[in-house]
């Protein structure tokens, strides 16, 4: 019945009628953050891809860099002994005399290549010159007899992993900070008056040559075999062996007198006829507390370490 001009609410719907339900909160989300959240991985995905673009990129760049920096060091190195070759070929350098022009030249030359080059090419130009006979090392104080003198030479960080030898050859007077001489075998070498901080001798064999003066401050000679032969002596006369390691080291007939320095690694190291003259050295690791304390008197002594501070 129909009254009041009103017409009856219908709670059912016909056969053929559809009828949508209404419009939730979550259905207008979903309509809004899907597309917001498909957007937003399509943005990362392709930040991602851009990155990792940027970052092949960098790689190549560098390892350009790497490559273009090789060539330039083999190219100088190669320069090098081209020049050095025709200095022993055509200008006499081997049978030049001391002070003779062609002898500075080759010193010049010499210099500035190893002020260019990496640690690998540094330990090839030494080699070079020491096969050439052309870095003759004086044995237990005699006179140096280098054609090519090298001191001052920069040879630090110098890497002579791939060099089986040096034999007579004179490294005084030249920076070695941070060189390596693992394994190597050092027969009669010069390292008098050398910086040699940092340096490394794992397993080296070390025979009758001298550190006289040397730094030695946190040098590693761990596994290494040191000594003297029936001729000539094995010298480690007034170095400074601050923080260096000795560990496992076999030392025969050295001498370390008015060698100075504090926490020196002498653990499983043996030590036979060994000179520890006027040695200072203190906080001595493998080794009772009063070891290498041999003289206290300040005043009458050599401080080597005292005196490369100064230098540093």
């Amino acid at each position: 019945m129909i009254g009041w001009g009103l017409r009856e609410r219908r709670w059912s719907k016909a056969a053929n009628e559809e009828v949508e339900p209404a419009k939730t909160l979550w259905d207008v989300a979903q309509l809004l953050i899907v597309p917001a959240m498909l957007a937003a991985i399509a943005i990362g995905f392709n930040a991602s891809q851009s990155s990792r673009e940027e970052r092949r990129e960098d790689a190549r760049i560098a390892a350009d860099r790497v490559r273009a920096e090789n060539v330039r060091h083999e190219d100088t190195l190669q320069r090098y002994f081209d020049r050095i070759s025709d200095l022993l070929l055509t200008h006499g350098l081997q049978r030049s005399q001391k002070g003779a022009v062609v002898r500075q030249v080759a010193r010049n030359v010499t210099l500035a290549t190893l002020r260019g080059l990496d640690g690998p090419r540094k330990a090839q130009v030494v080699a070079f010159l020491s096969d050439a006979g052309l870095l003759r090392a004086g044995r237990s104080g005699q006179v140096d007899a280098s054609l090519v003198s090298l001191r001052g030479a920069d040879l630090s960080g110098a890497d002579f992993s791939d060099v089986n030898q040096l034999q007579d050859t004179s490294l005084d007077f030249t920076n070695l900070r941070g060189a390596r001489f693992d394994a190597v075998l050092l027969d009669g070498v010069g390292f008098e008056l050398a910086d040699l901080r940092d340096a490394q001798f794992y397993s080296a064999r070390i025979s009758s040559s001298s550190f006289d003066a040397a730094d030695l401050r946190r040098a590693r000679f761990d596994d290494a075999r040191i000594s003297a032969d029936r001729k000539h002596e094995m010298l480690l006369t007034a170095t400074c062996l601050s923080g260096a390691s000795f560990n496992n080291a076999v030392i025969f007939g050295a001498d370390l007198g008015m060698a100075e320095g504090r926490g020196v690694d002498f653990r499983g190291a043996r030590l036979r006829f060994v000179s520890l003259d006027d040695m200072l050295v203190t906080d001595v690791l493998g080794r009772a507390p009063d070891w290498g304390v041999h003289r206290r008197d300040s005043e009458a002594r050599l401080h080597p370490c005292s005196l490369f501070a100064l230098e540093s």
